[in-house]
């Protein structure tokens, strides 16, 4: 499940890198940058919940790292913010 939405990630950019940036509309500037940020979500949730059926199996080892608050909630509302306009 992770190689498929790798390469769909991977293909969205090379796809965008065809574009120069000065030919781009603010629109599609927008849309890429969601596209990018949405995708690297979807990424992160497939991770976790791969991850989580690694803690059920008792074979995975947590890493307690420090999480800004603060840059969590703006990530989640970046996300949203699109299907809000």
């Amino acid at each position: 499940m992770r190689n498929p939405l790798t390469e769909i990630y991977s293909c969205s950019e090379l796809l965008t890198q065809m574009i120069p940036e000065n030919q781009m509309t603010a629109d599609l500037v927008q849309l890429k940058a969601a596209f990018k940020r949405n995708s690297e979500n979807l990424i992160s949730m497939v991770n976790n919940i791969l991850d989580y059926a690694k803690i059920k199996a008792k074979k995975l080892a947590l890493d307690n790292q420090p999480t800004n608050i603060k840059d969590l909630i703006n990530k989640i509302f970046e996300m949203h913010q699109i299907k809000a306009k």
